[in-house]
């Protein structure tokens, strides 16, 4: 049930949130849902006004994280910077529902970010971490392009036309 609920969506590089996410979003939006997306990697500036006007049009909140003008996550920066840096967005939004990509993707900053998420996420001991209800992968077909993998979603969001158009 998506009805007002927070929903965070983590995305490697501008568009993937529309690509893997954007009629979730849209649909969660009329369902009453606040919806923050968190870019992981913006290095250019056309995408980064593409993403901007994205999340203008659907009406989400839109983050930029402090390190992502590299192409390549792992060395801009450690992968402890990352889980911490994930930790602390996910304490702040206390979302009920976080979106991160496929840890099968083949592209290495999705994967990166996928994996990297799961650790965040991670039940921890006595901490006061906040816990989603619910963690979802997304993907897209293009995700899943290697020989032996299959394109195998457990999860659809049912679309209607203005979910598309808005996508």
């Amino acid at each position: 049930n998506l009805k007002d609920s927070h929903i965070l969506i983590v995305a490697p590089h501008a568009d993937d949130e529309i690509l893997g996410c954007g009629g979730l979003i849209s649909r969660a939006k009329q369902s009453g849902s606040k919806i923050t997306v968190l870019l992981i990697n913006l290095e250019e500036e056309a995408r980064k006004n593409e993403a901007l006007e994205s999340a203008k049009y659907l009406d989400y909140n839109l983050i930029s994280a402090p390190f992502s003008t590299n192409r390549d996550l792992n060395s801009d920066f450690s992968t402890k910077s990352f889980i911490d840096y994930m930790e602390t967005q996910i304490n702040e939004f206390k979302p009920e529902v976080i979106c991160i990509p496929s840890s099968n993707a083949h592209h290495q900053d999705h994967r990166f970010v996928a994996i990297n998420s799961l650790v965040a996420l991670r039940p921890n001991g006595g901490t006061n971490r906040w816990r989603p209800n619910c963690i979802l992968e997304w993907e897209y077909p293009g995700d899943v392009w290697f020989p032996g993998l299959e394109y195998t979603p457990s999860l659809f969001v049912s679309l209607n036309k203005k979910d598309l158009e808005n996508k």
